[in-house]
């Protein structure tokens, strides 16, 4: 009779385990907030939003230096780290029956001490996310509003996201679409001056690839600059890919930006003849006022 309610009780156990993991697997990537969010570095003003536009926030980290010690310490893998990391992931956004995430920042800074040596004489530590600082910051914002203007939360880790220093989640205003961090970007390229110059010069494949673009694309193309031309060969064919820098403006919707251009050329052999197939594609890059694309 005890064998047996041993083994009821292991099983029992074991069954309890099993039923946990559906329950794990819905909780998926949450965890125990620890962090408070400021809008300012002296943590007077305490928020629960990023409003439209703002791209810069803190967060306050308490810090213990019991747990940085080994080998007993929860942290301790981060005692002798002189850099913290930080990200901010809107995650599970939904578009149709599909959900993805989109990283929005990251970035690593170092520090002065260890993160061992700041627990050991403050118990807290404030640390910047400056949102726009990641390179497709506007590209993500486009990204996620292609989903819906509204509010989203933002997911917010110091440190690895799967044991990280600190969490948080933070609401993220994008109600306007994205306009006011687009409009801003647009402001801080308001003396854009287009650099490009022709490494490669055969102006008559130039003005073949920009008329065939220009055409195709429904774009006006104002500066380009043939930068690049690389031969290379697959299955016997033999190619020429050439790339171009531009500034354009988009016919559609009025705006103009810069961009790269990609053309290739096809030949029988390795000397040519190359023909040009009309197949150039084009990448968009930042926008810039209309008024910088003919200086």
């Amino acid at each position: 009779m005890t064998r047996l309610l041993a083994v009821l009780i292991t099983m029992g156990f074991c069954f309890s385990l099993n039923a946990q993991n559906p329950y794990e697997k819905l909780l998926g990537k949450k965890k125990k907030s620890n962090i408070t969010f400021y809008k300012d570095e002296a943590g007077t003003q305490s928020i629960t939003k990023i409003s439209s536009g703002d791209n810069v926030f803190y967060a306050k980290v308490p810090l213990n230096k019991k747990d940085f010690k080994m080998p007993f310490g929860k942290l301790f893998g981060y005692a002798n780290f002189n850099f913290i990391e930080r990200s901010a992931e809107v995650q599970d956004i939904k578009n149709g029956h599909s959900v993805s995430d989109e990283k929005i920042y990251y970035e690593l800074e170092e520090i002065s001490s260890t993160i061992a040596e700041l627990a050991g004489s403050q118990s807290e530590i404030m640390v910047k996310f400056k949102l726009d600082n990641d390179i497709n910051f506007e590209s993500n914002v486009e990204d996620v509003v292609e989903n819906g203007s509204k509010v989203y939360p933002l997911t917010v880790w110091i440190g690895k996201e799967d044991e990280p220093l600190g969490y948080g989640v933070i609401d993220w205003d994008l109600s306007d679409g994205g306009e006011a961090y687009a409009a801003a970007g647009l402001a801080s390229r308001a003396d854009y001056t287009f650099k490009g110059g022709d490494g490669v010069v055969d102006p008559e494949f130039k003005a073949l690839v920009k008329a065939d673009i220009e055409r195709r694309m429904n774009i006006k193309i104002y500066q380009i600059a043939h930068g690049e031309r690389v031969p290379y060969t697959r299955n016997l064919t033999f190619y020429r890919r050439n790339q171009f820098g531009m500034t354009y403006k988009d016919l559609e919707d009025g705006k103009c930006y810069t961009g790269g251009l990609s053309a290739f050329e096809v030949g029988d052999q390795r000397t040519g003849p190359y023909i040009y197939e009309n197949d150039g594609t084009i990448s968009q890059g930042d926008q810039i006022p209309c008024d910088r694309v003919d200086k």
